[in-house]
Formats: C-alpha cells, sequence, structure tokens
C-alpha cells in the first residue's frame, strides 16, 4: 500500500468514526457503559455527550431492556443518586416474566429508589406478572423507597426484609408468597406501610415486626394461608391494621409478645386462624386509622 492510499485509508477511517450517529452511539456503544464510563466518555467526546447526557436524565430504567438484571438496574440507580444526579432519579420498571436475583439478595440503602412492575399503578397482587425470586432488602435509613406491582418470594428466608430506625419503605399491588421465612420482617426502628397487598403462603409468619418503634401500617391487605401467625408483633413494635383481611393462618391471626407491643385494628376482619383470632395487646377500634 503506498504512503498516499495509506493516508486516505486513514481520513476515511476518521471520517467514519467522526459520522457515527448519536443513536448508534446511544444503543449500539454506550447501552455497554456504567453510568461512570458514560459521563467519562461525554467529556472526553463531543460526539458522546449527547446521548450519554440521553441516558443518564432517563426517567426510567427497564429490565432486561435497559439493564440486563434487577441488581444492574439498581446499581446504576445508585450511582446516580450518589453522584447527586441533576435528573431526576429514574424509576426501575421490572418486566414480566421471573427475575432471579444475583446471589439471592438485592440491598437496597439509597432513599428514593422506586421499583415497579410491568403491571405499574393499580394492578391486582394476584395478576402481578413481575416475579422477584429472592430477598428484598432495605436498610440503612433509606427513606422513600417504593415497590410496586410485584410479585416476591424466596426459596432460602424472608421474602421482604426491613431494617434500621428510620428505614421506610412502601409496598403497593404486590404479592409476598411462597417464602420459607417470614413474607415481610421489619426491625430496629424501620417503618414499613402496605397498601393493597397479598402475603400468603409463607413458611412463617406472614407479617412480622420487632424492636422499638418499628411500626407496620396496613391497608387493604390480605394476610393469609401462613404457616405461622397472620401478623406477629415483637417487644416495642406497634402495628395498626385497617380495612384488610387475615384469615386462614396456621398459628394466630394476630399475636403480640407482650405488653409493649401492640397492634390496632381498624374496620378489618380476623378470622378462621388455627390457633385463634387475637392474642396479646390487640385492640380493636372504631376510628379509621390516622395513618391509612
Amino acid at each position: 500500500m503506498t504512503s498516499s492510499t495509506t493516508s486516505r485509508h486513514r481520513q476515511c477511517t476518521t471520517a467514519s468514526f467522526l459520522s457515527v450517529p448519536d443513536s448508534v452511539l446511544e444503543h449500539d456503544m454506550l447501552s455497554f457503559l456504567s453510568p461512570a464510563d458514560s459521563s467519562r466518555a461525554a467529556r472526553a467526546h463531543r460526539d458522546c455527550a449527547a446521548p450519554a447526557r440521553g441516558r443518564l436524565a432517563r426517567s426510567e430504567i427497564r429490565v432486561p431492556e435497559d439493564c440486563s438484571s434487577l441488581n444492574a438496574a439498581l446499581a446504576e440507580v445508585s450511582f446516580l443518586i450518589c453522584q447527586a444526579s441533576p435528573y431526576a432519579i429514574p424509576a426501575i420498571i421490572v418486566g414480566p416474566g421471573k427475575h432471579i436475583l444475583k446471589g439471592g439478595l438485592m440491598t437496597i440503602c439509597d432513599s428514593g429508589v422506586i421499583i415497579r412492575g410491568a403491571g405499574g399503578a393499580g394492578c391486582v397482587p394476584a395478576s402481578a406478572s413481575s416475579q422477584i425470586v429472592g430477598r428484598i432488602r432495605v436498610e440503612g435509613g433509606a427513606k422513600d423507597v417504593s415497590l410496586e406491582a410485584l410479585s416476591v418470594s424466596n426459596p432460602f428466608g424472608a421474602g421482604v426484609w426491613v431494617t434500621g430506625k428510620d428505614t421506610c419503605v412502601e409496598l403497593k399491588h404486590c404479592k409476598v408468597s411462597g417464602c420459607r421465612g417470614d413474607g415481610i420482617y421489619a426491625r430496629q426502628g424501620s417503618h414499613c406501610k402496605l397498601v393493597s397487598c397479598d402475603v400468603e403462603k409463607n413458611q412463617s409468619s406472614g407479617i412480622a415486626a420487632w424492636d422499638a418503634e418499628t411500626a407496620f401500617n396496613i391497608f387493604d391487605t390480605t394476610v393469609a394461608k401462613n404457616q405461622g401467625d397472620g401478623v406477629k408483633v415483637f417487644p416495642g413494635a406497634l402495628v395498626d391494621v385497617t380495612s384488610s383481611r387475615v384469615r386462614r393462618n396456621s398459628g394466630h391471626g394476630l399475636v403480640t409478645s407482650d405488653e409493649c407491643s401492640s397492634i390496632n385494628i381498624f374496620s378489618s376482619s380476623v378470622v378462621d386462624n388455627a390457633r385463634g383470632q387475637m392474642q396479646g395487646q390487640v385492640t380493636v377500634r372504631r376510628e379509621r386509622s390516622a395513618t391509612a
């Protein structure tokens, strides 16, 4: 190859690279990079700036279309939160089908994380098509964490574990079933709200609360057919049950461990539980729960 031919070849190669459309960079190149690498690419080359900015400014991250796994999608959201992204934090949208968590666990320790199943708002829990297999753990004081329209099961332990002072999570239109331990377990001063959920057929209690200042607010939720108690409350914890149904559990429907723990019931039914409907500090109230 002559020197002139080589020179023309280099020019063509350079021109070809510089003329790559933004859409190709975004979908065929930047999609393989982590958020950190996308940011570096944007700073390193002007042709990467627009597609990189588009990726970082997404309002949603879809699994598996945008990220191959739920764990990877959460890592991307955590990066944006830790880097104080100037854009709104994207919601993670989980597609239909079975999603097995890496190592059987997904840990959420950042505030503002939203994970929503394919059914979206108003999905009936029993029909939730986005199935999460493994434990979802929310900890470290994370606030405003939202899980919506998901089906959660864990063959090795509790389905949803909430721990740490001031950690706050809301489950809406979720189904938690088939867990080897408790369906939903909260401790160490964390707060958990359930709205229109099904917690059923778990191998221990459906819902368990432990430690002082730990609180559950359960609204329009069915807790049924669990092999332990329906709702079990340990020393210092407080649970409100409003417009809900606790039935056909193998233990008690509602039970507290001592006088330091309590359950308040508002307009709810507790029936057909094998060891009895209520035991301990359980109070039936006429007024509606202020936190429902």
